[in-house]
């Protein structure tokens, strides 16, 4: 979630709340603690007229695992809140305005992606292992390790290296002896050496399940032939339909662990 897409940072962190496992559920308790405050003022704030300090904004900031210029944002739309004059409020709409146009610059633009270190890049995109059961830990139904090992047949000893693994790079989290997945994703660049080894690995998990038939499964392959000029029309269509999907799954309840795949290529 782009927190620069918000112009007010309570319908940020409503928002934010609402896509998070189980429709957020625990998450304002979790928020409180954070900030030190009691429950009853975290409802006041994000439900009323009051608003976060300075000092608990920047508590709330770390816990979402802002980046540099991700928190100079928020704590100025915290700001722009709290103003109290008319100029005060424009001063710091001045800067929300500035730190937004700033975020469109893609060498600036800073979203919530965690930078592994090289070493690190290379375990997780190693294994499709790695990124599933991050993605599981958010799925309520997946949140130990025992539940990981029978819901992808793996050793029990594997899952555990890997979950030591994600908790160290705080892709994942250990809650009240719960595991979920941590408040950032990962990227991954797409001139990086890695991206061939986590393409082949996710693809060599999927043509295992080709035997086991099921409703929601569907794999298609298409030898063509086609003009130059349509190809990248092809694409086109492909990359519109992939914006759609990301769409509905960027508000699609956790529930399910899927694989998506797309080729298209010149051979």
């Amino acid at each position: 979630m782009d927190i620069f897409e918000f112009n007010n940072y309570k319908k940020y962190i409503q928002s934010w709340v609402k896509r998070q496992p189980g429709k957020g559920r625990g998450q304002w308790a979790e928020i409180a603690r954070q900030c030190q405050v009691s429950t009853v003022l975290i409802s006041q704030i994000f439900k009323g007229s009051k608003n976060l300090s300075l000092e608990q904004a920047l508590k709330l900031s770390h816990y979402l695992g802002h980046l540099k210029a991700e928190r100079e944002y928020f704590m100025t739309l915290v700001n722009l809140a709290k103003a109290g004059s008319k100029d005060l409020e424009q001063y710091y709409q001045e800067e929300v305005t500035t730190l937004k146009n700033q975020s469109l610059e893609l060498k600036n633009r800073l979203k919530t992606h965690k930078q592994l270190s090289p070493t690190a890049q290379s375990t997780f995109y190693s294994n499709w292992i790695y990124s599933a059961i991050r993605i599981l830990s958010g799925i309520n139904e997946y949140n130990s390790v025992s539940k990981i090992c029978k819901k992808l047949d793996l050793e029990e000893n594997i899952v555990e290296e890997a979950v030591e693994f994600l908790l160290k790079e705080g892709l994942c989290v250990l809650k009240e002896g719960k595991l979920s997945s941590g408040p950032q994703g990962t990227h991954l660049a797409k001139e990086s050496p890695l991206i061939k080894s986590r393409q082949i690995s996710w693809r060599l998990k999927v043509i295992e399940k080709m035997d086991k038939k099921s409703e929601n499964q569907l794999f298609f392959t298409a030898p063509m032939s086609l003009s130059k000029e349509d190809i990248p029309k092809v694409k086109k269509i492909l990359l519109k339909t992939i914006d759609e999907i990301v769409e509905v799954v960027r508000n699609s309840p956790a529930e399910e662990l899927v694989c998506f795949n797309i080729d298209l290529t010149e051979i």
